[in-house]
């Protein structure tokens, strides 16, 4: 995983408005304090912007995304910060495969297409492995696949806005990861 190049400090004239407005850098940063996180470590955040839009990333929730892949060290950090490893809430395959299958990625955007009632069985088989994982005493962080990270945080955010959703891909180098539940 890369990490932010200390020595070469981006300023805001050095990528806007050639390559992302000033507007859009706002919104990534919207973005990024919506989810808890720290937007200290500005250098990261600017570099990571001016990366995402030369590979591509067009809108803020690709932005948001490939911005907090760059910050898996911070975000790995705070993670596991009371227990030294990230205690964790994951999918089961089945609804892994689910997912894969509700997944459209026209348009260059990954949308989870769901009906009402999948929409209320997934809320319903979070809360029950969060129930799992309160009983052992865990504060949890959900982790998905990066594809439908956002998806996800925006279901579960109406009923468990607390609920940190992680991607794999934000899981930094070394860190520890404990399962402890699954939802089925």
């Amino acid at each position: 995983m890369m990490e932010c190049k200390r020595g070469d400090k981006l300023t805001l004239t050095d990528i806007t408005p050639t390559q992302v407005s000033l507007l859009g850098i706002q919104r990534v940063l919207q973005g990024l304090l919506r989810e808890r996180i720290s937007i200290r470590d500005m250098p990261c955040i600017l570099e990571s912007i001016q990366e995402g839009v030369s590979y591509g990333c067009k809108t803020t929730e690709r932005l948001v995304e490939h911005v907090r892949t760059r910050l898996a060290r911070q975000i790995s950090a705070g993670a596991s910060e009371r227990t030294g490893y990230i205690p964790a809430v994951t999918f089961s395959m089945e609804w892994q495969k689910f997912f894969f299958e509700a997944l459209d990625t026209k348009n260059g955007d990954d949308q989870l297409y769901l009906t009402p009632t999948q929409v209320s069985k997934l809320v319903d088989a979070i809360k029950k492995a969060l129930q799992k994982a309160v009983s052992q005493g865990e504060d949890v962080v959900l982790l998905v696949n990066g594809n439908i990270r956002t998806a996800v945080k925006a279901i579960v955010q109406r009923s468990q806005p607390a609920l940190f959703v992680m991607s794999q891909a934000e899981i930094y180098i070394g860190t520890n990861v404990k399962v402890v539940s699954v939802v089925e």
